[in-house]
Formats: structure tokens, C-alpha cells, sequence
């Protein structure tokens, strides 16, 4: 009967060693993905804080371009894209204004309505 007791015992003991050895493993696999949660967050800010300086960088160098500043070949192309992009833009809006009976703003390319004394959007004074 000690011998049955005996086994018993010991095979209760190794489930608790392998449910112990579990839980721990799980216990590290959960800080393991805590950590990777953390980790993954915090890069996720700061690319898109490197996006938003890039973002500014980039208007500031066009800025300078619009305004006569010279610069490499590669930057003058990628400015002057911009501006074709820039150009398309401003005939849409304007097709798209003539569709609604509206007009665009000239200082901030809104869409505002003919009879508009002054843009909602950037307060300029609209000509007659």
C-alpha cells in the first residue's frame, strides 16, 4: 500500500514540477510579448515623428524652391512634379467648382460658393 502511495506521490509530484514548469513558461512567453507590444508601440511613434520631420523637411526645401532657392537635379525634378501635380490639382478643383456653381479661392484653393464675400477657409476678401 506505501509502494501505491509512494507512486502516487511521486507522480503527483512531477505534474506540479511540469504544470510549475509551464506556468513559468507561459509567465516569460507573456512578458516576452508584452515586451514586443512595447517595443513595437514605441517604434511605431517614433517612425511616424522621422515621417512628420521628413513631411516638413520636404515643404520646407519646396518652399525654397517656389521661392528661387537652386538646388540638384534631383530635388529640382521631384519640385517640379510637385508642381504639375500642383497644377492638376488646381484645374480640378476649378472644373470641379464650375459643376457646383462655385468658385475657388485664390489664396487656398478652396471650393466656396459664388456669392462668397470672403473664404471660409483662409478669410481672404474674394473679388468681385
Amino acid at each position: 500500500m506505501d509502494d501505491i502511495f509512494g507512486k502516487v506521490k511521486e507522480g503527483t509530484a512531477k505534474v506540479m514540477d511540469e504544470a510549475e514548469k509551464f506556468t513559468n513558461m507561459a509567465v516569460k512567453k507573456t512578458k516576452d510579448a508584452i515586451e514586443q507590444t512595447k517595443y513595437s508601440y514605441t517604434l511605431s511613434g517614433i517612425e511616424k515623428k522621422v515621417n512628420e520631420i521628413l513631411a516638413e523637411l520636404g515643404s520646407k526645401i519646396y518652399e525654397e524652391y517656389e521661392n528661387g532657392t537652386e538646388f540638384g537635379e534631383d530635388i529640382k525634378m521631384k519640385c517640379a512634379q510637385i508642381q504639375n501635380l500642383k497644377n492638376d490639382i488646381k484645374e480640378l478643383k476649378e472644373k470641379m467648382a464650375t459643376l457646383k456653381n462655385s468658385i475657388v479661392c485664390k489664396k487656398c484653393g478652396a471650393v466656396i460658393s459664388e456669392d462668397s464675400t470672403f473664404c471660409p477657409k483662409c478669410g481672404i476678401r474674394i473679388n468681385d
